[in-house]
């Protein structure tokens, strides 16, 4: 029988209230699963089939953000081509 939504996330709630964590919501983990992924050199058609989204659009504007090491580590990458 399948497990539905509603039961994740309590269950989710309980654990980050036993381990003294504070509360960012359950959908928080999507968006760092995202960005972790894309930082990690996932392909972002990849990432977006695993999230269920239709085009890679959704996926970009709306789950992936950068975070400032990356775009650092990025940037020192390309200054080192020229």
């Amino acid at each position: 029988m399948p497990v539905s939504v509603r039961s994740y996330q309590r269950s989710f709630e309980l654990l980050l209230k036993k381990l003294n964590i504070p509360h960012k919501g359950f959908h928080a983990l999507r968006h760092t699963f995202a960005t972790r992924a894309l930082e990690c050199g996932m392909d972002v058609k990849t990432l977006s089939e695993l999230l269920g989204h239709k085009n890679t659009g959704i996926t970009l504007n709306r789950y992936a953000h950068s975070l400032i090491e990356h775009k650092t580590e990025v940037m020192n990458r390309l200054g080192k081509i020229f």
